[in-house]
């Protein structure tokens, strides 16, 4: 089923106003929502200020989201050990997912098997509690002891709506604390703590703010992405800023009884699986994924998605690009974001 709903939407800024334009009724072409070439869907992301982003993540919320109040999920930190076993080198985490204990033991373990150091992984982080509270540095330094690391390679804003946390903030006093709490990143950037600093569901009108105020620019815009919202606009903003785009949410289509009929055609007809697929749409529009499994071995076929990427034609594009038309939805932020569909 749908999960379409009507909300009022906010921006940073009260200065700015972004006229929304309504989701499109045609059927997009790859070009049109800023599909990067063929080749360009297997590498890493070079961030900007620096380093190497691998395109997919895997995930230590959703599924996982504080399942072990204590900090004791041993089926996590064996999932997380699986995947570095299995060649996954990016892990995502978040302060409010509650896991960062486990996720860190298993960082732990792995690297004392000696197979690779601690700069082959990169790990994130972002904001939640603390950004609440005014004080970003103290949410980071508590993420370094959970995940016994000395340094974390990325580090966002989990989303700017935080800020505001139900007491009515005008979008001026927003933006504001916005870019309060990155002027601390900025400095735990210059202290070695931080590698690289982004954000997270943040749309164009919120980027703009900030790239407009910021010492050091995002390097990374994690949002909810698939073919049901494709978000065109964003993606143009973040491509033309160097800003590296992740999709969250990655296999929401297959949830939705108008878009898995599509994406099942389409894999059947390239010979792939319909989770596989979604994620290759990730990469071939230019986009990072960050995605999760409880099954040992299944971060492993996740990682094949980088050949597909490079296989996908335009009329394949197309016919996932059709399913923004048919049937846009959201999963997660439907109050704060309603029907924008185009970031």
């Amino acid at each position: 089923t749908r999960t379409r709903t009507r909300a009022p939407t906010r921006t940073l800024a009260l200065a700015l106003t972004l006229t929304l334009a309504p989701t499109a009724t045609r059927i997009p072409t790859a070009a049109a929502l800023g599909a990067a070439p063929p080749a360009a869907g297997v590498r890493d992301f070079e961030l900007a200020g620096g380093g190497k982003a691998p395109r997919v993540a895997f995930g230590t919320g959703t599924n996982w989201f504080r399942r072990d109040a204590k900090g004791n999920d041993a089926l996590l930190r064996d999932c997380v050990l699986d995947a570095l076993r299995c060649g996954v080198r990016h892990l995502d985490c978040a302060e409010m997912y509650g896991t960062e204990g486990d996720v860190g033991r298993a960082l732990e373990a792995f690297l004392a098997e000696g197979g690779a150091k601690r700069e082959d992984v990169f790990v994130a982080s972002k904001a939640w509690d603390c950004l609440k509270a005014g004080n970003v540095t103290a949410g980071v330094e508590a993420s370094l002891r959970a995940l016994r690391v000395d340094y974390l390679d990325l580090y966002l804003l989990h989303a700017p709506f935080l800020l505001d946390d139900g007491r009515g903030l005008s979008d001026r006093q927003i933006a504001a604390k916005v870019m309060a709490a990155w002027g601390e990143l900025e400095a735990l950037v210059d202290a070695g703590k931080v590698r690289a600093i982004g954000v997270s569901n943040f749309r164009t009108a919120d980027l703009e703010v900030l790239c407009g105020g910021a010492r050091i620019p995002p390097a990374v815009n994690q949002v909810e992405g698939h073919p049901q919202l494709p978000q065109p606009r964003l993606r143009a903003y973040c491509a033309g800023r160097g800003i590296a785009l992740y999709h969250y949410s990655p296999l929401h289509p297959l949830g939705d009884d108008v878009a898995r009929p599509v994406v099942e055609a389409a894999a059947a007809r390239l010979g792939t699986s319909p989770q596989l697929l979604l994620f290759a749409w990730a990469l071939r529009v230019g986009a990072g994924v960050v995605t999760t499994s409880k099954t040992p071995g299944r971060m492993a076929e996740s990682l094949e998605c980088r050949g597909l990427a490079a296989r996908l034609s335009e009329s394949d594009m197309a016919e996932l690009n059709q399913i923004s038309s048919l049937s846009p939805s959201r999963r997660f932020w439907l109050k704060n974001y309603g029907d924008d569909f185009e970031g």
